[in-house]
């Protein structure tokens, strides 16, 4: 009594207010804002622990009495009156009146929060502005259906007949509430009024008949929304919880399974029988179509929430929703091919009811079927739906134990014919790589790549990758299945068709299956011996198939890929063996370094990923360390094209790869190589584009035979020391060095004629000597072939007997020496670019062959007369070529070249006066003689300008930025240089280099050294006149 007579004394002072207040309010001139700040007290006062603890009926019905009189002017009042009005009554229903409330009060209640509610009535609010009023209001509504279903008295209130009417349209009230609002709050409080008043009404068959209709059109209404409508997604989860225990209240199992078939007598319209049921259910399942659509929602907890009310449904009305079963198992399928909770409630589904599978079989087959035509579709989201269905009851029958041989006769062709379709959806732009050979520097650059991961090769668009994403996703699910095998065994049998896309498509599907069941067996610690022999018998024939396929050439295929997914085979297998592979290379090593050769971008990025992943999986620490280690194979397998005289790129282009990957180590095993493209060139020289790519072969030998470590390039600096002493006066001390030097070379050449004339001897007691004229016939042609091959061979035999380099090192300067001494044979090739790049080789290879004195000196005298020539050549990159490479003659050969020069004098000179026609002239008796018949050239010099009086400014001799002959002007000052450096000219000729170099001594430093280090008094002297000329 202390507690209920405290609660009494707080409750009475706002009470009182309460009351005056609204009395006051009532009157023509009251205002009915007064009793906001009454019903805010008295709230407070109500919230309070101990008033709430306190309250019973009568001290309820002492609340409730000044509330009544704000209830009376409910229009009158403002909306935060009413919602403070409901929120003291919402207490009252929580604590008094919460089990037994009176049932005419409820009633009365239900009606007034009914008008509120309604928005169709005249004048109604706007509800954008009012959610705490509403939110109050249906709160009030759910408790007052709880009370009253709490007591017998209450529930005979409900189904009296009187109030039907009103309970009718308070329900309709609720639904457009949940319908219709565009607030959630307000639709979650809604659907929990509705729950409220199902729970509440103790008649099954009038809410089944009469109610349940209404429900579920409105649910419906609810969980199929509009695209364009904007939707929440608590509403959606509430609405799929309230829809699920529903139907279970109505239509389950329990409910219908004693139904009579028809109802006699009157009210059977509205009695529960088998007619009624099938009726119902036809509705049902109309909406619950448009409601399956939520599982493409993209919020989890709504597709979970789906998934719930499928399982639940198949659970409880297994029976009564027969019509609606393959719909309700597909929607959870497709939920939970994306969320592992539901399927695994799936898979304990399935084991409580066998009956489960045979439908999953049957909408597998259908799925499978249809497959290739949704591969066609725009439906991304259909598409990926579709695969993942698939994959999960595939999965989910396999692991069942389920017969899927039906299945799995269409599954492998439906999955070819669906690739098909993706790849044949694509352009045929897209298709069509762009197929040149590989420039220089691009097999440079794939050669250092490092790249391990394969691209994708079988996609172009970004909505293909997609796809062949989902499709990758898909194969590799299937690939876990123990049943997967007939599967890859179905693919990979038709590996062999005729039609190019069905074994693109055949082997990309092949690949997926095998290499996630490859991982899958690595990855549970198994070796090779616990892999499933027909899975490995699979792989093999897989493996049989891509070598076949890269061993043919671009132009045989018409669409690269193939070979592209050949070469991941190829590493697939690889990766499966380790390095047990090794002994494969024999077969796929050559064919792999083919390819990089090819002239498709993508196939040769490819192909460089393969052969990094083959490196690395057989244990090798680079691809240049697995090349060199199977040199002995890939050699064998080059000289066998060359050889065979094969006309094609592939073998060139190999070696290429190889040496840019392997670099100067593996030069010394090419010795047979070189002779073979030595053949090759001697029999096909009449093809300028396979001499080309043989060429690229040799510069390329060239290139990474300079780097070589016994050959690498160094300065020799007594060399350059001679050169400077010998353009000046010779002293005692360097004269007596000479006599010195020249005393040692006739020491060894006596040694060397003794030992002939005892060989001599031999030779007449032996009977072998053919005599002086038999050799002299015997003896080739200076330009001959044989010749060639007398010369390689003296040489070799300097280097092996006399050189000073190791043997490895002495067998690649054998090669960069032979493959010198071949140029002779074309540097006069009509083919421009052929006479580019072998000026360019020559350039190369010089420097490093200059160390040799008797094997570069020959040389000299084999490719001058066809080097002298190029001077006259009619292109200017070819002309400036041939200044570089006999500047280089000059720098390595030295005084030898002096006679060589000299009967060039002529040519470089006119050549000098071409290049500078306005050139000032210091000694005017060094101009060119007119009765001397002056040198001709065929190219043309343009770009250079001079301007008159300029005198001999540096400005006024540099030629236009753009002009084609500015590289030959280059070049031909640098040959200027060396000779003035290098050799030792006669005066004439030390004059005309003053003359030519003199313009350029004062803006270029370097130039001005040379001249000055050549005669100090003639560059003075020469100065001198020219700024004081006589």
């Amino acid at each position: 009594m202390d507690a209920r007579n405290k609660a009494f004394q707080k409750l009475k002072p706002p009470c009182v207010a309460l009351s005056q207040a609204a009395l006051a309010s009532m009157g023509s001139n009251g205002d009915s804002a007064t009793v906001v700040p009454g019903l805010s007290n008295l709230l407070k006062v109500l919230k309070h622990p101990s008033v709430l603890e306190a309250l019973d009926e009568k001290l309820a019905d002492y609340v409730f009495f000044p509330l009544s009189s704000v209830l009376r002017q409910l229009e009158k009042v403002s909306f935060k009156a009413q919602e403070l009005t409901f929120e003291c009554i919402s207490l009252l229903l929580d604590t008094a009146w919460k089990r037994d409330i009176a049932p005419e009060l409820g009633i009365q209640l239900m009606i007034l929060l009914t008008f509120l509610l309604d928005a169709k009535k005249e004048g109604a609010p706007t509800r954008l502005d009012l959610e705490e009023l509403y939110v109050t209001a249906l709160k009030c509504l759910s408790k007052i259906y709880q009370s009253l279903g709490s007591s017998s008295r209450g529930k005979n209130a409900l189904t009296s007949a009187p109030h039907v009417p009103q309970i009718g349209k308070t329900l309709t009230v609720m639904l457009e509430n949940v319908t219709d609002s565009s607030l959630p709050s307000v639709q979650l409080v809604a659907l929990e009024a509705i729950d409220s008043f199902c729970k509440a009404w103790p008649d099954h068959v009038a809410l089944s008949s009469s109610f349940f209709p209404g429900f579920i059109s409105s649910l419906a209404r609810l969980l199929s929304p509009k695209p364009s409508d904007k939707t929440f997604y608590k509403p959606l989860v509430a609405g799929l919880e309230f829809l699920s225990k529903l139907l279970v209240s109505v239509l389950g199992d329990d409910k219908t399974k004693s139904l009579p078939e028809r109802t006699q007598g009157e009210g059977s319209s509205k009695a529960l029988d088998q007619v009624w049921l099938r009726a119902t259910v036809g509705q049902v399942k109309i909406a619950l179509s448009n409601v399956m659509k939520l599982r493409t929602r993209n919020h989890v907890q709504v597709r979970r929430a789906l998934a719930h009310l499928c399982l639940t449904c198949l659970k409880n009305c297994w029976i009564s929703l027969e019509p609606a079963r393959d719909m309700l198992l597909e929607s959870a399928l497709v939920v939970a091919a994306n969320d592992e909770q539901i399927a695994t409630d799936l898979e304990h589904f399935m084991v409580i009811n066998e009956s489960i599978a045979e439908i999953l079989r049957s909408i597998l087959y259908n799925s499978v079927v249809s497959l290739p035509r949704l591969m066609l579709s725009a439906d991304d989201t259909l598409r990926q739906r579709t695969l993942n269905q698939i994959s999960l009851n595939f999965r989910l029958l396999s692991d069942g134990g389920m017969d899927l041989s039906m299945v799995e006769n269409v599954l492998a062709a439906s999955v070819r014919d669906s690739i098909v379709n993706v790849f044949s959806s694509q352009k045929t732009s897209t298709l069509i790589s762009e197929q040149n050979q590989p420039s220089s520097m691009e097999i440079a650059t794939l050669s250092e790549s490092k790249e391990t991961s394969m691209p994708d090769v079988v996609a172009t668009s970004g909505t293909q990758k997609q796809i062949v994403l989902e499709m990758s996703r898909m194969m590799t699910q299937l690939a876990t299945n123990d049943q997967s095998f007939q599967l890859t065994r179905q693919l990979v049998a038709s590996l062999r068709s005729h039609d190019e896309k069905t074994r693109l498509a055949s082997l990309w599907a092949s690949l997926q299956l095998l290499r996630a069941a490859s991982e899958s067996s690595l990855s549970d610690m198994l070796n090779i011996d616990g892999i499933d022999d027909g899975l490995q018998d699979l792989l093999e024939e897989t493996y049989d198939f891509a070598l076949q396929m890269l061993n043919i050439s671009d132009y045989e295929t018409k669409d690269w890929r193939i070979r592209a997914l050949s070469l991941e085979v190829v590493t697939l297998q690889a990766h499966f063996h380790g390095e047990g592979f090794r002994s494969e290379f024999i077969d796929c090593l050559y064919p792999v370094v083919q390819t990089m050769g090819s002239s498709i971008p993508e196939l040769r990025q490819h192909a460089v990923v393969a052969l990094n992943l083959l490196a690395g999986d057989c244990g090798y620490h680079s691809s240049g360390e697995m090349i060199i280690d199977n040199v002995d194979y890939l050699v064998n397998a080059v000289a066998l094209r060359l050889n065979t005289f094969d006309l094609s790129p592939q073998a060139p282009q190999v070696l290429v790869m190889m040496i840019r990957l392997a670099g100067s180590p593996l030069l010394p095993f090419l010795d047979d190589i070189v002779e073979s493209i030595f053949a090759a060139l001697e029999s096909f020289h009449g093809y300028p584009k396979l001499v080309g790519f043989l060429f690229e072969v040799l510069n390329t030998i060239a290139q990474e035979g300079v780097k070589s470590p016994g050959l690498q390039i160094e300065e020799d600096m007594n060399l350059l020391k001679q050169a400077m002493i010998l353009q000046r006066p010779i002293s005692v001390a360097n004269l007596c060095l000479l006599l010195s030097e020249q005393h040692s070379r006739l020491e060894e050449q006596e040694l060397v004629f003794d030992s002939q004339d005892e060989n001599i001897k031999e030779a007449l007691e032996a009977g072998e000597y053919v005599g002086f004229h038999n050799a002299n016939k015997s003896k080739p042609s200076e330009n001959s072939p044989e010749n060639d091959t007398l010369e390689k061979s003296s040489d070799s035999k300097e280097l092996k007997e006399g050189g000073s380099l190791p043997k490895d090192q002495a067998k690649t300067y054998e090669l960069l020496l032979s493959i010198a001494r071949l140029t002779q044979h074309y540097l006069t090739t009509s083919s421009l670019e052929l006479r580019i790049k072998l000026l360019t080789l020559l350039k190369t290879i010089f420097p490093t062959l200059g160390r040799l004195e008797d094997s570069f000196l020959p040389l000299i005298n084999v490719l001058w007369p066809v080097l002298l020539p190029r001077l006259h050549d009619l292109e200017t990159f070819v002309v400036a070529g041939a200044l570089d490479a006999i500047t280089l003659l000059c720098v390595h050969a030295g005084s030898f070249m002096k006679s060589r020069i000299e009967d060039a004098w002529l040519d470089i000179r006119a050549l000098h006066a071409r290049c500078w026609p306005t050139h000032p002239r210091t000694y005017p008796k060094l101009a060119l003689d007119q009765s001397q018949e002056s040198p001709t050239f065929g190219f043309k010099v343009e770009g250079f300008t001079q301007v008159p009086g300029a005198g001999i400014s540096a400005s006024s001799l540099r030629p236009s930025s753009h002009s084609p002959a500015t590289g030959i002007r280059n070049s031909l000052v640098d040959l200027l240089i060396a000779i003035t450096k290098h050799i030792k000219v006669n005066d004439s000729m030390l004059d005309d280099l003053f003359e030519m170099l003199l313009p350029m001594a004062k803006a270029n430093q370097s130039v001005h050294n040379v001249l000055e280090s050549a005669n100090p008094d003639a560059l003075w002297l020469a100065f001198s006149r020219l700024h004081s000329p006589i």
